[in-house]
C-alpha cells in the first residue's frame, strides 16, 4: 500500500495541505501568470524576489484592519496601487493579503496566515505581522519609504515594530533609520 512508504509526517500534514489548496482560488494562481501589474513580484521577470527591507509589526489578528487601513492610506496619499484580498474561511483560516506598489518598482506585500488548528496564532512563536518592502530600485530610492512607513508604523504602534534579517532573525535598528539625514545616496 502507498501510505506504508510515505512518511507519517506527510501523512499528518496531507489534510492540511488539501485544505490549503481548495482555499486558492484559480484565481490567485493565474494572477501570478497573468498579472503584469507593479503587484506581481516576477512580472519584470524575476526568477527570485527577496526583500530589500523586512519589517515585523508586533500586532494581534484584531489589528489587521488597522494595518489595512494605515497601509491603504499611505498607498492613497503617494497615489500607490493597493490590493486587499483579504478573507476569512470560518473555522478554517484568516488571511491577511496586502499589496501596495508603484510602476517604478517598489512593492510592499503582506501575505499572513492564521489557521484555526493552530488557534489562528503565528505559525513561528514571535514572529508579528511581516511587512516586506521589495525594491529594483537603488538604495536612495526605497530607503526614504521604508523611513516614511516605520515611522507610520511606530506611531500607530509604538514598541511594536521590529527589524527582520533574511533568515527571519530579529535585527537591530537600521543605521539608516538611526540618522535619515546621514544615510541619503
Amino acid at each position: 500500500m502507498l501510505t506504508a512508504r510515505l512518511p507519517k509526517s506527510i501523512l499528518l500534514f496531507a489534510p492540511l495541505l488539501l485544505v490549503f489548496l481548495q482555499l486558492r482560488p484559480e484565481v490567485e494562481a493565474q494572477s501570478q501568470i497573468e498579472d503584469k501589474s507593479c503587484h506581481n513580484p516576477f512580472a519584470r521577470g524575476a526568477a527570485r524576489v527577496l526583500p530589500s527591507f523586512s519589517i515585523d509589526v508586533a500586532i494581534e489578528n484584531g489589528d489587521w484592519d488597522d494595518l489595512t487601513s494605515v497601509l491603504e492610506d499611505y498607498a492613497k496619499l503617494h497615489d500607490w496601487s493597493f490590493r486587499n484580498t483579504s478573507k476569512v474561511e470560518p473555522g478554517v483560516l484568516k488571511a491577511l493579503y496586502l499589496s501596495l506598489c508603484t510602476d517604478s518598482g517598489l512593492l510592499i506585500r503582506v501575505t499572513e496566515q492564521r489557521w484555526a488548528a493552530r488557534d489562528y496564532t503565528t505559525a513561528i512563536p514571535g514572529r508579528g505581522v511581516e511587512v516586506p518592502l521589495y525594491a529594483t530600485l537603488p538604495r536612495a530610492a526605497w530607503r526614504p519609504v521604508a523611513i516614511e512607513v516605520v515611522g507610520i508604523l511606530e506611531s500607530h504602534w509604538p514598541g511594536r515594530v521590529r527589524f527582520r534579517g533574511a533568515d527571519g532573525e530579529l535585527l537591530a535598528r537600521p543605521e539608516f533609520l538611526r540618522d535619515p539625514a546621514a544615510h541619503v545616496e
